[in-house]
């Protein structure tokens, strides 16, 4: 796993190299669902999604979103 400045510089280079062309031919519908499957693959690519575990042995208070927080701070301290 990168660091999230390096995975954002990364994930905002790959958005600069896009070059999405729409097909006038084509309906709206069609065009929108090709180009949001671009979109959604490229935001699975540079940001995967993460299991977070809390168990019974976790307080109460401890959400999803609190046990990344303290892996993070447990991480850099």
């Amino acid at each position: 796993m990168c660091p999230p400045i390096r995975q954002n510089a990364l994930f905002l280079e790959s958005v600069s190299q896009l070059d999405i062309k729409i097909k006038t031919d084509q309906d709206v519908e069609t065009s929108f669902d090709q180009m949001y499957g671009v979109m959604t693959s490229l935001l699975d690519q540079h940001y995967p999604k993460r299991e977070i575990t809390v168990t019974s042995n976790d307080p109460r208070f401890v959400t999803p979103a609190a046990k990344v927080l303290l892996q993070r701070k447990n991480r850099l301290m």
